[in-house]
């Protein structure tokens, strides 16, 4: 199993919009291609502006999340809610992790 963690750094003012389109369309559209969202979490402590979002996916391996990539890549609807979204984001920063043996989630 990989993860994929991704901060974003959202403008404060479009922090609730970024959570209901991510929900309301991102989650689903994700799900449709064989994402697994594991987590969303929001900073509480440190930076309060622009506040920043988490999300950690996991996949089987380095080829289901390339096999997840394409398939979004070729789908109308996901590239639309990527211009949606990606609108609302400042910065991103992606990182593929693994988990190391004492790891809860493998």
């Amino acid at each position: 199993m990989i993860y994929v963690l991704a901060t974003m750094r959202i403008v404060q003012a479009n922090v609730e919009e970024f959570k209901k389109v991510f929900e309301d369309e991102g989650l689903p559209l994700g799900a449709k291609h064989g994402r697994k969202l594991v987590g969303q979490w929001e900073t509480s402590i440190g930076p309060i502006i622009p506040r920043e979002l988490i999300d950690l996916w996991a996949y089987e391996d380095l080829a289901h999340r390339q096999k997840c990539q394409e398939a979004m890549a070729k789908d109308e609807e996901f590239q639309k809610f990527l211009v949606k979204i990606n609108s609302l984001i400042l910065e991103e920063t992606i990182k593929i992790i693994a988990p190391t043996p004492c790891s809860p989630l493998q």
